[in-house]
C-alpha cells in the first residue's frame, strides 16, 4: 500500500524534526499533509495547520529565503527556505527535480532546497549552505542532508548544450552518461558531488534513491507526463 510520505530518518529525541517526501496520496495538498502528520506524530503533540506550512514561488534560481512563520511565502521567489522556528514546516515542490532537506542538530536550524538542473547551475545548494553558515554558524561537517525522489540518469536525456553548461560551471565535478550519441544527466550523483565538494560529509547524505519517472504509481514526473502536479518535500523543527 502506498504511503502518504516517505522518510529516510525517523523522528527521535536525537533527531527532533518532522520531515518527509510526499507521494501521490498527498501530492502538495497541505490539509492532507497535516492530517497525515497528526496521525503519525500524536506522541510529540505536533498538531500542524496548513497555515503553518510554508513554500515559495520557485523560479530555478539561487535565492535563499529565511522563514520566521509570520509571513506568507507563496509569492516570494526563492528556491530554498531556511528556518530555526519550531512548530512550522518549510517545503519545496518537485516533480523530477532533486529535493534536499538539511538539518543542523547543533544549532537547531533546517533548510529545504529545490535543486533542479537550473538551480544547481545557479548554485542554490552552495548558497543555502553559506546562508546557514553566515546566519546560524552551522558547521558543514555536522549537517545532515536527506535527498528525496527525483529523476534518475536513465530517464533524463538532455542536450549537449546543457552538458556544456555544467562543464562551464563545475568542470569535471558533475555526472552524466553517454549512450548511442545521446547525453543523460545524472542529477542525484551531481548533487551529491556538489554537497561533498561544499564540505558535507558523504556519510551524512541519505538518499531515498527512487526515480520519479520510473515509479508512476508513487510520484508525479514532469518529464514523463508534463504534469502540473507536484510532490511536497518538507521539514520542520518538532515541538516537544
Amino acid at each position: 500500500m502506498t504511503k502518504p510520505y516517505l522518510q529516510v530518518q525517523k523522528h527521535s529525541d536525537d533527531f527532533p524534526i518532522i520531515h518527509g517526501f510526499t507521494t501521490k496520496l498527498i501530492s502538495d495538498d497541505l490539509s492532507k499533509l497535516c492530517s497525515a502528520l497528526k496521525s503519525d506524530h500524536q506522541n510529540i503533540a505536533y498538531n500542524l495547520l496548513p497555515s503553518q506550512v510554508f513554500y515559495p514561488k520557485q523560479t530555478h534560481s539561487g535565492i535563499v529565503h529565511y522563514v520566521d512563520g509570520n509571513e506568507c511565502t507563496r509569492d516570494i521567489e526563492a528556491d530554498a527556505l531556511v528556518t530555526d522556528v519550531p512548530g512550522i514546516v518549510i517545503a519545496v515542490r518537485t516533480a523530477d527535480c532533486v529535493p534536499l532537506l538539511v538539518y543542523d542538530h547543533e544549532h537547531k536550524v533546517v533548510a529545504a532546497i529545490h535543486a533542479g538542473y537550473r538551480g544547481v547551475l545557479n548554485k542554490i545548494i552552495q548558497n543555502t549552505l553559506e546562508f546557514m553558515q553566515k546566519h546560524f554558524h552551522s558547521n558543514l561537517e555536522d549537517l545532515q542532508v536527506m535527498m528525496g525522489p527525483c529523476i534518475h540518469v536513465q530517464n533524463y536525456e538532455v542536450g549537449d548544450e546543457l552538458i556544456q553548461e555544467f562543464k562551464d560551471v563545475y568542470g569535471n565535478q558533475f555526472s552524466y552518461d553517454q549512450k548511442d550519441g545521446q547525453s543523460f544527466l545524472n542529477m542525484p550523483c551531481t548533487v551529491k558531488l556538489v554537497l561533498q565538494d561544499s564540505g558535507i560529509d558523504e556519510l551524512h547524505i541519505q538518499d531515498v534513491n527512487l526515480c520519479t519517472h520510473a515509479h508512476a504509481d508513487l510520484f508525479h514526473s514532469w518529464r514523463r507526463s508534463q504534469t502540473s502536479c507536484r510532490m511536497l518535500n518538507f521539514i520542520g523543527l518538532a515541538q516537544g
